[in-house]
């Protein structure tokens, strides 16, 4: 929800404010000023404003407080009012022209460390300001008139350090909204950052690593992040239905979008990571190829963080995010992540589907549960497949503590292999070490050519029943290997059939063996080829192994015509094609077929009665 308060309120008299700490106040402060100053005079600055809320607020001894009484004409800019629920804010309403951006810089030592719970920095109560009312698929309309200039961060004293962020927050359910941040990487500078004891934060509304203008494109090592936080954190939308495209952000020109160290359960849905508020465009070639280009890195995450759709059929379109121009990978963890879920999300193409905006890899990550798409469990499984388009590199790296499962998302013009370090897959160590052909299901098609047969890798259990296969079909486009024994590359994959092994719908009763019927496949996959997937559920783990070797189907034979002529002998009965078997009965309405010739043609004597006519496969 886009939070904007609205309160009749009365002025706090001067010194009120610190003279007491209320628990449950409603609270306004209006920054007048783009200074950023802390000095007895008729303005408020926005550090003077985090200092305010600090002093009436927080409970940390560390909490840096304004440490002064507010003069008459600054107390005049705060509102206070008692109440059973706490809503605080920070308002902005510095003097200047409807279109003017104000830039606020960082004073020596950093914007001050928000201790106060319960806070709303809301950029866009700044006139002239508006947020984003575009779906995801279009571009981004916000109107930005505040922002945080924290390119030049200088120490507080000549001996001090300089801050390694651009705003810390250490306190729960901290808003920040319509704040447009420019930073640089002349300085160790990991953004907004939610640090010890922050829980709840969101982040939504922002653009950062670019100005409102366009004309400012920088960016630092990290846009937001979440250091040992308590975690619960959303940047973008938090899909509830209300104002979500007010909610979406711009991340440009950082080295790595959003890092997330020790914390949980994080949610990144609604925004557009490395493109540009137009969402056809990156920054230019000269900055991407100075930044190291992830996405999302992090390590050590417990509970769930989801980028992307959370499916709850709430606003699920609202949640997917636009991510292209990554240098190196979409998602990278160096730690243990608990349970991780990429869904919904389109990356490598802008929003109109069309224009390619490159990408090199999608995942990499030492160990944890990862869902790349879909569950396909029938509920709300269309928002949840990505589309994975322009990759020049593998997208998921196997390692043996990385359980994934990777389903229904649409994959195009990939030049680069769909897995790589098979042989270090989860589905490897239970197979015990088998080459890398071994870990690959085997599609062919039947004698039948209207049924294909999947067999899939299946490891020994004590216990069959504990474990499931899945198959997943593809219409795939191929690109043939340079060596003819290499499966080539999987350009394009589109979802076509699952099918649950022993389940309705599998005409193959062997364990481990799934026979499908073409007339299940959704769309004719015409001159492409059909890949399969294998996804071993376990009651721990569920495991997608590396894709079969394509199979270019073989069109089903089409059943000859009849044709029927007088001859001076009867009749004479042709058709095209060997394996045949004429047969005839005399009723149409049944009776038992007589098989009559196995070659055309066939000469027939006249009865005087009814005859009917077909042809079989066989003899």
């Amino acid at each position: 929800m886009f939070q904007h308060f609205k309160f009749l309120l009365l002025p706090v008299v001067a010194g009120l404010v610190l003279s007491e700490r209320v628990s449950a106040d409603i609270l306004t402060v209006t920054v007048n000023s783009s200074g950023h100053a802390n000095t007895a005079d008729g303005e408020l600055t926005f550090p003077e404003a985090v200092l305010l809320m600090n002093t009436r607020f927080a409970t940390d001894v560390a909490a840096r407080t304004l440490g002064r009484e507010l003069t008459a004409e600054e107390a005049a800019l705060v509102r206070v009012e008692t109440a059973p629920t706490t809503a605080r804010e920070i308002r902005f309403n510095i003097p200047g022209a409807a279109d003017t951006v104000h830039w606020i810089t960082a004073p020596p030592g950093g914007f001050p460390i928000l201790f106060a719970d319960s806070v709303l920095i809301d950029g866009y109560s700044q006139p002239g300001a508006s947020p984003n009312t575009n779906p995801i698929t279009a571009p981004n309309t916000a109107r930005l008139r505040i922002g945080w200039d924290v390119r030049t961060l200088t120490a507080e004293e000549e001996e001090g350090a300089v801050p390694d962020y651009t705003f810390k927050i250490q306190a729960s359910e901290v808003v920040i909204q319509g704040i447009s941040v420019v930073s640089s990487r002349e300085t160790d500078n990991y953004g907004v950052t939610f640090a010890e004891n922050a829980n709840g934060g969101r982040i939504s509304g922002c653009w950062f690593g670019i100005s409102p203008g366009l004309d400012i494109v920088q960016g630092s090592e990290v846009a937001v992040a979440a250091f040992g936080s308590l975690g619960g954190h959303v940047v973008g939308t938090n899909g509830d239905g209300v104002d979500d495209h007010a909610e979406f952000n711009v991340i440009v020109a950082h080295a790595i979008g959003l890092m997330f160290e020790d914390t949980g359960d994080i949610s990144v849905a609604g925004n557009f990571i490395g493109v540009m508020p137009d969402g056809v465009t990156m920054p230019s070639e000269e900055i991407r190829q100075s930044l190291e280009g992830d996405a999302v890195e992090g390590a050590g995450l417990s509970g769930q963080v989801v980028i992307g759709t959370n499916s709850d059929g709430i606003a699920d379109d609202s949640e997917r995010n636009i991510i292209g121009g990554m240098k190196d990978d979409v998602v990278e963890f160096y730690g243990p992540v608990e349970n991780f879920v990429f869904a919904g999300n389109t990356v490598g193409l802008g929003i109109d589907g069309v224009t390619p905006l490159p990408v090199r890899k999608l995942l990499r990550a030492p160990s944890g549960h990862f869902r790349i798409g879909s569950d396909l469990d029938g509920s709300h499984d269309d928002a949840e497949g990505n589309t994975l388009a322009n990759f020049t590199g593998f997208l998921i790296r196997y390692t043996r503590g990385l359980f994934l499962s990777f389903r229904g998302n649409d994959v195009r013009d990939n030049s680069g292999p769909i897995v790589s370090n098979e042989q270090q897959s989860y589905l490897a160590s239970l197979l015990g070490g088998v080459p890398v052909e071994e870990l690959r299901p085997v599609l062919v098609q039947l004698d039948n050519p209207s049924v294909i047969q999947i067999q899939a890798p299946l490891p020994a259990s004590e216990d069959p029943g504990s474990q499931s296969i899945v198959i997943d079909l593809y219409r795939a486009v191929v690109v043939p290997a340079a060596n003819p024994e290499a499966p080539g590359i999987l350009e394009d994959l589109t979802p076509i059939a699952s099918q649950v092994d022993n389940m309705a719908g599998d005409l193959d009763p062997r364990p481990g063996f799934i026979a499908i019927a073409l007339a299940q496949l959704q769309g004719d996959v015409g001159d492409d080829s059909l890949v399969a997937f294998s996804t071993l559920q376990l009651p721990s783990a569920v495991e997608t192994g590396p894709p079969s070797r394509p199979l270019r189907l073989t069109a089903p034979p089409q059943d000859p015509a009849l044709r029927i002529a007088r001859h001076s002998e009867g009749v004479r009965i042709t058709w095209e094609g060997e394996g045949w078997t004429l047969q005839e009965r005399t009723s149409v309405a049944g009776g038992e077929w007589v098989s009559l010739a196995t070659s055309s043609p066939a000469i027939l004597p006249v009865t005087g009665q009814s005859r009917y006519f077909r042809l079989v496969r066989g003899n």
